[in-house]
């Protein structure tokens, strides 16, 4: 969580900016049509919450782009890397 994405045209598309995970729920059902698929990917798959930073027009089967990843992941990495050049 954390990174800025784009979602649809890269000059027109949206900007989002993700803060939480989101467990499947009911609405998934809605959409597939099937009861049970919620349940089917609980612990396995969801989706996020995120932010609106620029608005603009969204379609299904859009593309994703992330713009900026989330500031704790490079955080992350430069700790791996000096444990490991520590051997630690």
């Amino acid at each position: 969580m954390g990174a800025t994405f784009r979602l649809g045209d890269a000059d027109a598309g949206a900007v989002l900016c993700g803060t939480r995970p989101r467990p499947p729920c009911a609405h998934v059902e809605q959409v597939a049509g099937e009861a049970g698929v919620a349940r089917a990917l609980k612990g396995r798959r969801g989706g996020i919450c995120a932010d609106v930073v620029d608005p603009g027009p969204i379609a299904v089967g859009d593309g994703v782009e992330v713009l900026e990843e989330d500031p704790r992941s490079e955080g992350r990495r430069i700790v791996d890397r000096l444990r490991e050049s520590l051997g630690s």
